[in-house]
């Protein structure tokens, strides 16, 4: 689903959560010696550092984008040159 309201800021602030739940599974799992426990953590680790990535490029296409816009408006459009030669229209003249 496309959200244009979502901003570059409100993906960072994911993607620092999802650190913080890997880190925190990690953690967990220093505490247990069950087999299951510890394969469930590096899981999540797992999943969360790759919807970090995820995101990440996400970020980056949104300054790519962004970057595009900026130049759409500094830049004035591309108009072509007046002709120049005998088929040229007459140049107003300033009298």
């Amino acid at each position: 689903m496309h959200q244009p309201h979502l901003r570059g800021g409100d993906l960072d602030y994911c993607t620092e959560a999802l650190s913080l739940i890997g880190k925190l599974a990690a953690l967990y799992s220093e505490k247990t010696d069950d087999l299951q426990t510890i394969e469930a953590a590096t899981d999540v680790e797992t999943l969360t550092t790759n919807l970090g990535r995820k995101i990440w490029q996400k970020i980056s296409l949104i300054g790519v984008q962004r970057a595009k816009q900026k130049a759409r408006i500094l830049l004035p459009a591309h108009r072509p040159r007046r002709e120049s030669g005998r088929n040229a229209p007459p140049s107003p003249s300033i009298e």
